[in-house]
């Protein structure tokens, strides 16, 4: 049982729908079936804006955003808390940023008014990340926008919501995101390999140009869209299981789909914390849990689940041995939750 915050286990009717007939990108077919699947995937942002798909994971997506946005030198905010959020920092800085790189400690969020602090008119965007997977630790989007957007209404706010957006509230428009990208292995529920942007009209005026070529540029797949097709070969049948996916969300609506996976959170940390577990972080996301035992080396403790076919996730970096991490997209079987929950499995 793969219980791990991402990927997930893929359900029957994702993997049925990616073994649909295979049709062109460049057809009608295709137009008709894109036109719609935008429609969704409006939905699943909770956004009016501009909509694109494109081939590759979320750290690829984001980091395209990052560099079709800006020009060296730009000054950029990042709120760095754990693994994932320090890569929008390094990437930053590998293509000619100046970072303002706000640091917390791992199992922290990053305070507020830390990033307000920063803000002055020549900062071009603040770069959050909506949960760091890493440490499980959420971040105060709602409100660090709100502020920012109030001082200084021309700077963007990205959002990294690969592990949230579909999993947990996220209302892009009201909350007045202008870039915000998910990938297809968390609450997609597909396989790796296919990621989503949405992007303000702000965000777009302040798109650096670029040429057709440029496969790396998210301006030619918002162009593409448009139009209803896709600048390069599309992954047609990856995008078959994302539709389906969309489907079923939009059919459950998105707040009972951030119900059930708040339940499900609920239900493990309860078990946990009678077994004597420790949750690591505080402001703990919902979409996962992040979490060690007292006196127990928790790479052993992942092997020996693995040994009984459930497999978790460990600590990256400083958090290795000391932590594991199971996602919460799916309910754990109760036949699984006490094993899970078990401290003595020697």
């Amino acid at each position: 049982m793969l219980l791990t915050p991402g990927p997930v286990p893929i359900p029957d009717f994702v993997m049925q729908a990616i073994s649909k007939p295979v049709i062109p990108h460049r057809s009608a077919d295709f137009e008709a079936f894109f036109a719609t699947f935008k429609g969704k995937l409006q939905y699943f942002f909770q956004t009016e804006y501009e909509v694109c798909a494109m081939l590759g994971n979320g750290s690829l997506c984001f980091e395209a955003v990052m560099y079709s946005l800006f020009q060296k030198g730009d000054k950029i905010i990042v709120a760095n808390f754990g693994k994932f959020s320090e890569r929008w920092a390094d990437y930053g800085r590998l293509i000619g940023l100046e970072v303002i790189d706000i640091q917390a400690e791992w199992g922290k969020a990053i305070p507020n008014d830390a990033i307000f602090a920063q803000l002055n008119k020549n900062i071009k965007s603040v770069i959050l990340t909506h949960c760091e997977t890493s440490t499980g630790v959420t971040q105060d989007i709602e409100e660090i926008a709100f502020e920012v957007k109030r001082q200084f209404p021309d700077c963007l706010i990205l959002v990294d919501g690969i592990s949230t957006i579909g999993a947990a509230p996220f209302y892009m428009d009201e909350w007045q995101v202008d870039a915000a990208a998910v990938s297809s292995q968390k609450a997609l529920t597909n396989p790796t390999g296919t990621a989503f942007l949405a992007m303000s009209p702000l965000a777009i005026e302040k798109l650096r140009s670029t040429h057709a070529a440029d496969a790396l540029h998210v301006g030619n797949y918002l162009r593409y869209a448009r139009e209803n097709s896709y600048p390069y070969s599309a992954p047609v049948n990856l995008l078959y299981g994302i539709d389906a996916a969309l489907s079923v969300i939009q059919q459950k609506t998105l707040p009972l789909v951030w119900n059930e996976i708040h339940h499900n959170a609920k239900v493990f940390r309860k078990e946990l914390e009678k077994a004597g577990g420790v949750l690591f972080p505080e402001n703990q996301a919902d979409v996962l849990s992040v979490f060690s035992f007292p006196d127990i080396e928790m790479d052993f403790y992942r092997k020996k689940l693995k040994e009984k076919g459930i497999i978790l996730s460990g600590g990256q970096d400083r958090l290795k041995s000391k932590i594991a991490r199971i996602g919460h997209y799916y309910p754990i079987p109760a036949k699984l939750l006490g094993i899970i929950c078990l401290t003595d499995l020697v």
